[in-house]
């Protein structure tokens, strides 16, 4: 539910769209009726797979990810060649290994479940040439 609810809130803060992936298909379902009643069914796309299958990201000018570790380093190569330069991604939690956050930032749960951080990275030039070796 606070996925849902944070791709909601990323809407309705100014974002113009939003794509959600999950690969559970009883979530995604949840998730496309969440939105829905929300009125944001032509703003945000909720799809069932795998987000290593996501093709085309060069558009994206965010990614949120909620994940662990291993998806994050997964998922890195894929972020580097796809996104452009100033695209950002930011991490609940989960690094992205030897690829250190610009900025890394403790938030407190307004659900009470204390504090977490989130990692904040910005694809640069630099990153575009790693992804190219």
């Amino acid at each position: 539910m606070r996925r849902r609810a944070r791709t909601i809130a990323a809407i309705k803060a100014g974002a113009r769209r939003a794509i959600c992936v999950d690969l559970d298909p009883e979530r995604a379902q949840a998730s496309r009726d969440n939105v829905r009643q929300a009125g944001l069914a032509d703003r945000i796309d909720v799809r069932q797979g795998d987000a290593l299958d996501v093709k085309d990201l060069s558009e994206i000018s965010v990614v949120f990810l909620y994940m662990g570790d291993h998806f994050n380093l997964l998922i890195r190569p894929v972020l580097w060649r796809s996104l452009r330069p100033g695209a950002r991604v930011v991490s609940h939690r989960f690094t992205m290994g030897d690829w250190k956050p610009d900025k890394t930032v403790a938030v407190e749960s307004f659900e009470g479940g204390g504090t977490y951080d989130l990692h904040l990275w910005t694809i640069t030039e630099e990153v575009k040439r790693k992804a190219a070796r």
